[in-house]
Parts: structure tokens; sequence; C-alpha cells
């Protein structure tokens, strides 16, 4: 099947102690040693991130780290990334700060002041070997108005250029692909209702009058 498609490639990456995180910059094999420590699934990410804050470490030092690597192939970098994105939990922090680093990766012009090399073509190229609804799963998550959680939602509409960014990157090789991502910015972004104000949701399905089925006679 696609979606299993990168979890059997053969990647050979280093395997020493466990790198340390702190300010000072990662020298190239401690970025592949902690690039390896970090998982592919969500669940086991947010493991992860737990293991790290049991030892003081807060979990945005693992974000920024992570989204500062350099010596990492992009194609390996973005099937994690992706991987990732595709089993993400929208309703916690560290959702905010995942989806901070793959725009950051993506060379986002919302997010990004001074844009450096990004990894859009890579990730695009990566993204169109999975099945469509994990494609669709990614941009869900991609676009999703996850800081806007304390807001309840109000409607973002700065990543509009973005969109249309990516969209005109689809053009040449990936044109099947912007139906896709188009429709999930259409519904994800301002469109999602998180976990915190389920309550917010029943009580407004509680004032609406109940639907009366009506039958012809």
């Amino acid at each position: 099947m696609k979606r299993f498609f990168f979890f059997i490639l053969g990647i050979s990456i280093f395997i020493t102690a466990r790198p340390q995180l702190s300010d000072k910059s990662l020298t190239i094999s401690e970025q592949h040693e902690f690039f390896k420590l970090i998982p592919s699934t969500w669940d086991k990410f947010k493991t992860f991130l737990e293991s790290e804050e049991s030892q003081s470490t807060h979990p945005y030092e693992v974000f920024d780290k992570l989204s500062k690597l350099s010596a990492i192939n992009d194609t390996i970098f973005c099937i994690k990334l992706m991987n990732i994105a595709i089993t993400a939990d929208y309703g916690v922090d560290g959702a905010t700060y995942f989806q901070d680093v793959l725009h950051r990766k993506m060379g986002c012009t919302t997010c990004l002041k001074n844009k450096d090399k990004d990894m859009l073509n890579v990730m695009l190229w990566v993204i169109s070997k999975i099945m469509k609804g994990d494609q669709m799963r990614f941009w869900q998550f991609y676009w999703a108005s996850l800081s806007h959680e304390e807001d309840g939602g109000v409607i973002d509409s700065s990543h509009k250029k973005e969109k249309d960014r990516i969209l005109s990157a689809m053009d040449k090789f990936y044109p099947e692909m912007k139906r896709t991502a188009s429709i999930a910015y259409e519904y994800f972004s301002n469109g999602v209702m998180f976990e915190d104000w389920y309550p917010y949701r029943e009580e407004y399905i509680k004032s609406v009058k109940p639907y009366k089925l009506r039958h012809k006679q």
C-alpha cells in the first residue's frame, strides 16, 4: 500500500549517544542523532515529548531544535514531518508547535520574515506518493487554525497568500493535488472545533429547535 511506502525504505542514520538539548548549535552527527530520536507517528511523538518534559526539557525546545536541523536529507526530513502531520492530534499544545515547524520547513511566506531555503518542492513530491485520503489529512493539519483555539476559531485569512503560493507550485507537476489542498483550506482554516470548545458546541446544538421529520401523506 502507498501509505507504508516510506516506512520500508532502508535509511541509514547515525546511532550514537543521546544528544543533549541546549542553546548551542548541534554538530552534524548530533543532528542525525537527535533526528533519529523523533518518532514518525504522533502518538509516539507525544510520548517522546512527555519523556523530554520529565527531564525538565520544555516541548518548545524540542520543536525549536527540530526546526533548526540543517544536516538532514530533505527527503528523509519531509517523510517524517508528513507522517507526523497525518497522524496529529489537533487538541494538544504540541500540535501548534509542530505545525509551526512544518510551516517553517515548507517556507511559509506568512510565518517567515526572512525566508531561507525551503523544502516545499520535496514535500510536494513526498505527498504525491501517498494515498489521496492521507494527502487530505496532511493538508487539513497544515491549514487548521490551531493558534486561534483560545479565540474560538477566529477567521484566519492570513494564509491565503501561502495557499496561493502552494497551489501555484503544484501547477506544473502535481495539478491533481490542487483540489485536495484547496478543499482542506476551505474547511480547516477556521473550520475546526477544538476539544476545549466541545461544551460550547453542545450548548449551541441544544439551543437549536429540534428538527422534525416531515413525511408526505
